[in-house]
Order: structure tokens, then sequence, then C-alpha cells
């Protein structure tokens, strides 16, 4: 995926990129070290080269990363086309088995939490152009909790696939909130980080509108940070 995206003939960054190369996320490193360090045990058992060991062990990160990716894209769709209309078991049975314990997550949520989407936003694009940057949000609804019928009124949503929260996720709703303000086509008072786990089970993570404007600020520097080392791209 590119790091920029073009709109109307102009580069916007995309939010990911520039969070990715700004914030340390040392747990993931640790998780990325460890799986290299396995593939050479494994590679070095099998009789491989010392070429081939070093090879398989700097590949075997990426091929987690992209796995991961592709498994996230697949759930992202199905809670999308349910949260749209569709039937739940429906979308299940075309998912990937890797997939699937993830969206057991999502399923469970069900049973707690109602989501009813709002404002429909076009190819969910969300851009800055004062400050040029772009990401796809996931979803503004209201989200209503079923047992004490408390309802969380115009919610961002950003579904994650994973095992436990990071940083980054805040500082991601918070660009994506600062963008949807800048456009002005949706209110949003809150954030939610939604997480669907390996084990099958889920975990909301809420952001009060204080606290967004706070993680935007945060992303705010990011930007500047991610300008001063790779260049400014809103130069025409």
């Amino acid at each position: 995926m590119s790091k920029n995206r073009i709109i109307d003939n102009k580069e916007y960054v995309r939010v990911t990129h520039v969070i990715s190369q700004t914030i340390a996320k040392p747990a993931l490193y640790y998780f990325y070290a460890r799986e290299a360090v396995k593939c050479s045990i494994i590679a070095v058992n099998k009789g491989l080269s010392d070429a081939d060991v070093m090879k398989l062990s700097v590949q075997a990160p990426g091929k987690i990363s992209r796995a991961a990716a592709k498994r996230g894209t697949e759930v992202h769709k199905a809670v999308d086309n349910v949260n749209s209309g569709k039937p739940l078991d429906g979308e299940r049975n075309w998912l990937m088995e890797e997939a699937k314990p993830f969206f057991d997550g999502f399923e469970a949520s069900r049973s707690i939490w109602e989501t009813k989407r709002l404002t429909k936003i076009e190819n969910r694009l969300v851009r800055s152009e004062q400050y040029r940057f772009s990401g796809e949000i996931d979803d503004v609804c209201d989200l209503i909790n079923k047992s004490t019928g408390e309802v969380h009124k115009n919610v961002l949503i950003d579904y994650k696939t994973g095992k436990g929260m990071y940083y980054t996720h805040g500082v991601q709703l918070g660009a994506y909130a600062l963008g949807l303000y800048e456009m002005g086509v949706t209110k949003v008072d809150e954030g939610v980080v939604f997480l669907m786990m390996p084990d099958g089970s889920f975990e909301l993570e809420f952001y009060s509108r204080d606290q967004l404007k706070q993680k935007a600020k945060v992303f705010l520097a990011c930007l500047e940070i991610y300008k001063d080392q790779f260049g400014d791209w809103t130069k025409e």
C-alpha cells in the first residue's frame, strides 16, 4: 500500500503510515523478533544453509504481518456487512478459518452492544485539507448497551483484530475525528476501539471528546516529526 493517497491531484499522507513511522510498538517488535528466532531454529533443524536460514528468518515477520492484514481485512468486511443488515451466519460462511475466531468476538458482542449506523460517508474516506492527511474510518454510529439501556451517541468506531490494545489505536481515532470535524460531514461525541481477539472474546476502549482532541494533538505532533524526517508532501 502506498504511503500517500492522491485525491483531486493532491497528495494526502495516510494516517496509519504516519503513526507506524513515528510511534514505537515495543510489544510488536518483540513478537516479530521471537517469530524470526523460531523460524531460524526450524530452518537450522532442517539442515538449511546459513544463507537460507538468514533469508527465512528475515522474511518471517513480513509473512506474519501480511497474513494478519489479510485476516483483518476479511473480518472488517464481514463486520461491515452485518452492520449493513446482512445475516451474521451468512458472513461467517465465507470467512477463512483463521478469521473466524476473531469474528466470534464480534458475534459475542452483539448480545450486549447494538450499533445503529448514522451518516454514510462516501468510501469511508476521511481527509484533512489543512494538514493533508487521509484515512478510512470503519463506522460512525449510536452504540447501545442492551443490558443497561445506556446509549453512546455519535460514536466513531475503529474495529481491530489482535491480542490487545495499543496506544496507537487512540492516536488513529483522534486523527480520524479531526478529519471528520474539518469535513463537517458528521458529529463525533465519542470514539471507541472495538477489539476482536483470537480467543473469541472482545474488548471496547472508549475515548471521550476531550480525549479524542488530545489524541489528535498527538497525531499532529507525529505529523510534524514525519514531515521533518521524510520531507513535506504538501508542496505542489
